[in-house]
């Protein structure tokens, strides 16, 4: 796999984490802002992705979730480090689109192809 696919992944599944860790420490102690990060993230991956389902949880931070979160005493200090890594991630997969040619669909479909081949390799 070529390397730059191989960080893309990588930065892209630490963030999914930390997304994941902050929505369950989120609904555990404070559930009403959990609540209504869940319903921004939702409405936002809505208008960015028309033709894809809504998650039941929050898989990214992107939108007025990210302006939610970045002033919270306790989690804006995460939603910063979120938020600039999805900027991070997106200007990597922009260089790899530029260097190489490729389309940012064609790029998604290398970038699945290479997960789909990590997940048969273990």
């Amino acid at each position: 796999m070529h390397k730059d696919l191989r960080y893309i992944i990588d930065l892209d599944a630490r963030r999914v984490g930390v997304v994941l860790e902050l929505w369950q420490t989120m609904k555990r102690d404070d559930p009403e802002l959990a609540r209504t990060w869940r319903d921004l993230n939702q409405r936002d991956l809505r208008a960015l992705f028309p033709h894809r389902g809504p998650q039941p949880f929050p898989v990214d931070l992107v939108g007025s979730a990210v302006e939610v979160l970045l002033g919270h005493p306790r989690y804006g200090y995460v939603a910063e480090w979120l938020d600039r890594w999805r900027e991070d991630s997106m200007s990597l997969k922009a260089d790899f689109c530029r260097d190489h040619g490729f389309m940012p669909r064609e790029l998604d479909a290398l970038l699945n192809d290479a997960l789909r081949s990590r997940a048969e390799a273990r």
